[in-house]
């Protein structure tokens, strides 16, 4: 049961609050006469269990139309059984879940269909009506029946009108997620009502297998090679087609053609054989489909020394001009004395009889030409003695470090041959040039592979002007000069920017100061357009910015900031009765009197910068002027008063 309250309107400063705890039934609680009065009826079946729920009073209960909506469920809870899915007729694997589910408005009558497969034998279905997210609410349990006693409760066959056109015991199949039944003429399938055409593969047999309205509409197949190639029909009158691979054979003729249809072309035709030595061969009397004559000279080349008749002329290894094959020889002893003549040697073939390699005999060693050297001889036969080619010898070098030789400016320097009577001799170094100091000149006078380099740079100017060049460029000398154009007022930032050498200076070398007030300004500050009233007073802060490293012809934005130090000024503070405009609001002390606090029987206040009395309660009186005892004197008049207890 719950409780709701119910709060009649306020009359205002008339009525009091008046409210009153209603109660109203919850559907949703035990025992409620609207829980009572539902009842679920469930009709095992196939190809689907069927569940009725009748609300009653639940469906236009006064709960749910007062906006306290509430989705009701139903679930399936089945007792454990084996499952297979690689089964037709095994049980749904989905035993426990929601079925359905329902959001109000509620109709008086609730309909379910929940589709199941159980085998075996029978088994205990319990369907709940359960509010969401709340406990069990309606329950009930039934249990599946076996109609025709074949062992499987709930098959196509169990008394469903659905599928009273299939045979009896037929097998039940899930499709789409649906029980079909399988009793449907061959090549037909049910979809519960009615056959239709189950497409499979087409395969010979008089049928349209695959549904397609075409029967045994399958490809042609290719039948024989060469001459009988052909292609046939695949299937005739419901039977398959017969090849005879060899119908249309005839003999073999040098055509391109494979007459026999045996898979080969022009087979078996003959060869002919021609030609001696190097030309001796065997050719197919018939190639590409034309007939072929051998030629005797086919492969016929110029006479080598291999044993071998190359030019099919019947010789072996002859020279033109009669005789074995000749040829110079090259190899022999240098002239190493410079005192011989050079000339060649001379060798014959002698290989072997068909060997196909080349074999010389040495006739006659060659003199060779040697290397010329500086000695007065002619070692290379050209005539002149310590020349090569007609040019005098002579020879490269380096009286320094031979590795720097066409590096910069240095070069090798040339000896010319002054040998005689066999001594080889040669004359100084002449014309070479050796690394030097490096200078600004566009060369590389070391010879180290830079020029002008290492020359330093130079700068000059102060601060923002500061400005540096290389001492040398593209050979030429540079003088430095400081960045005048970059000159500006001195700003509190780290740089020298008047570029004085100074930073953050005022040309009398003073630290950069300005004048500041850091605190709200009074009314009376505003109105004078001037913070020095009363005992307020402006300040002064100092430059505390951090130097910055200028970076030599760097553009004029540097990283430093403006830093300044804490401001001296003096704001408005509490008026504390001192003669003073602490307050800086253009009056003195007029403020004050909180400051003086209380006096005993009297009022009291601030003057001339002192605490004092400014009058007595009723038969009060300040008779000895002292401010800390206040009004000490107690009576009808001063003269007569005493002093108050």
């Amino acid at each position: 049961m719950t409780r709701r309250s119910v709060c009649l309107p306020l009359v205002l400063l008339a009525l009091l609050v008046a409210c009153e705890t209603v109660p109203r039934d919850n559907p949703f609680d035990p025992g409620s006469a609207a829980l009572e009065a539902i009842s679920l009826d469930v009709t095992p079946g196939a190809p689907a269990w069927r569940i009725t729920i009748s609300l009653g009073t639940l469906a236009n209960h006064p709960s749910l139309a007062a906006g306290e909506p509430v989705k009701l469920l139903l679930e399936r809870d089945i007792s454990a059984v084996a499952c297979d899915e690689t089964r037709e007729r095994e049980v749904d694997c989905n035993l426990h879940a929601t079925v359905q589910s329902w959001t109000p408005p509620f109709a008086p009558v609730l309909e379910a269909t929940d589709l199941l497969r159980l085998p075996g034998g029978p088994k205990s279905v319990t369907y709940r009506l359960v509010p969401e997210g709340l406990e069990a609410w309606k329950s009930v349990t039934t249990t599946a029946v076996d109609v025709d006693g074949d062992g499987a409760e709930d098959d196509c066959d169990d008394g469903d009108a659905a599928f009273k056109g299939c045979s009896a015991g037929s097998d039940c199949v899930r499709r789409a997620n649906a029980w079909t039944c399988s009793g449907c003429p061959e090549g037909f399938i049910g979809d519960g009502t009615t056959c239709s055409c189950d497409p499979q593969a087409e395969v010979c047999d008089g049928k349209d297998n695959d549904c397609n309205d075409k029967v045994d509409d399958l490809p042609a197949i290719p039948c024989g090679t060469g001459a009988c190639a052909r292609t046939l029909a695949a299937c005739t009158a419901g039977a398959a087609t017969v090849c005879d691979p060899v119908d249309g054979a005839s003999p073999e003729i040098c055509n391109a053609i494979d007459d026999d249809c045996d898979g080969e072309t022009d087979e078996d035709l003959g060869t002919e054989t021609c030609g001696q030595g190097a030309c001796l061969h065997t050719v197919a009397v018939c190639k590409d489909g034309n007939t072929v004559a051998c030629d005797p000279f086919e492969g016929a080349l110029s006479e080598t020394c291999n044993g071998i008749d190359d030019d099919c002329d019947g010789e072996v290894d002859e020279a033109a001009a009669g005789g074995k094959l000749t040829r110079e020889l090259l190899t022999g002893q240098p002239n190493a004395s410079g005192l011989l003549v050079c000339g060649a040697g001379v060798e014959v073939c002698s290989a072997a009889a068909g060997s196909g390699s080349a074999s010389w005999t040495v006739q006659r060693e060659a003199v060779l030409p040697a290397p010329e050297v500086c000695d007065g001889y002619d070692q290379d036969c050209d005539g002149v003695a310590d020349s090569t080619g007609g040019v005098a010898l002579s020879r490269s070098c380096t009286p320094f470090d031979p590795a720097l030789v066409n590096v910069g400016v240095c070069r090798s320097g040339t000896q010319s041959c002054s040998g005689s009577g066999g001594v080889e001799t040669w004359a100084e170094c002449t014309g070479y040039v050796a690394p030097s100091i490096e200078l600004c000149n566009g060369r590389d006078d070391d010879c180290d592979g830079a020029v002008d380099e290492l020359l330093g740079n130079t700068d000059c100017g102060y601060g923002r002007c500061l400005a540096r060049v290389q001492n040398c460029v593209g050979g030429n000398s540079q003088q430095c000069v400081p960045r005048r154009e970059e000159v500006k007022s001195e700003v509190c930032n780290g740089v020298d920017d008047d570029c004085d050498g100074a930073i953050d200076r005022e040309p009398s070398g003073a630290l950069l100061s300005q004048s500041c007030y850091t605190f709200e300004k009074t009314a009376a500050q505003l109105a004078a357009g001037n913070n020095n009233i009363g005992e307020c007073r402006d300040g002064r802060k100092f430059c505390t910015s951090a130097a910055v490293t200028i970076i030599p012809n760097a553009p004029p934005s540097y990283p430093g900031g403006t830093l300044w130090g804490s401001c001296s000024d003096i704001g408005p503070a509490t008026d504390i009765c001192d003669g003073k405009d602490n307050d800086c609001d253009g009056t003195i002390d007029n403020d004050a009197s909180r400051y003086c606090g209380g006096a005993a029987h009297a009022s009291v206040g601030c003057g001339l910068g002192a605490c004092v009395i400014t009058a007595c309660d009723v038969d009060y009186f300040d008779k000895n002027g002292a401010y800390v005892d206040g009004c000490e004197c107690y009576g009808s008049s001063v003269s007569t008063c005493v002093t108050a207890p």
